[in-house]
């Protein structure tokens, strides 16, 4: 093998890609209705995620700790509501991204969090996260 050659190792295929949307808006409809039980569901015991925040990485090695930390970002919201999302599959990977309005405390802001995730017998296994951070909405037309 050259040294610019890459190995890449293959898995037997655990779930069926056509699952993705379903899983996928599982796991977006449990944050919109911060349902900690319902994204529990949506996790294997032992998920992990990294996620790429605006100040610092956030990494979590099970389902718990997933929860907690979507629940850290979200958990004191009054209302979130989803105004685009998309879930599905690329390749054998879970691909997921919503954008939504969040309130906190009577400010609105603007988020988008995109996400590949490792499914497992119909669960997230693993998860790399992208978040664009909480935008405060100022003025009409900012999607309302």
């Amino acid at each position: 093998m050259s040294p610019t050659s890459v190995l890449v190792a293959r898995g037997p295929r655990l779930h069926d890609p056509a699952m993705d949307t379903t899983l996928g808006d599982r796991y977006i409809d449990a944050i919109a209705n911060l349902d900690r039980e319902a994204l529990l569901a949506t996790l294997a015991p032992d998920a992990t995620m990294c996620a790429l925040l605006p100040r610092r990485v956030r990494e979590a090695v099970n389902a718990e700790e997933v929860a907690t930390a979507v629940f850290d970002w979200f958990g004191d919201a009054t209302e979130i509501v989803v105004k685009e999302r998309r879930a599905g599959a690329v390749g054998e990977r879970l691909a997921l991204s919503y954008r939504a309005v969040v309130t906190k405390d009577e400010i609105r802001y603007d988020i988008e969090q995109n996400g590949y995730g490792w499914v497992e017998h119909d669960r997230i296994a693993r998860m790399h996260l992208l978040c664009s951070g909480f935008h405060p909405i100022a003025a009409a037309g900012a999607l309302q």
